[in-house]
């Protein structure tokens, strides 16, 4: 991908023309990369509350 040559969203003419696509096909990068690391951060807080369950010995002052 190439570098930013100019940014200006204040600009209606460069939002029209170039703008929006850029804004567009970021979002469509970030969007999915941000959930799977939400996903992960969920998941992971999840399991290390469910060690002790799943058969861990770990005192709890370990688990967090």
């Amino acid at each position: 991908m190439s570098d930013l040559k100019k940014w200006d969203v204040e600009d209606s003419e460069f939002w029209e023309s170039e703008g929006k696509q850029i804004a567009n096909r970021n979002l469509w990068i970030s969007i999915p990369s941000l959930l799977c690391g939400f996903a992960v951060w969920l998941c992971w807080g999840i399991i290390t509350v469910q060690m002790l369950n799943l058969g861990f010995p770990y005192p709890k002052s370990d688990l967090f």
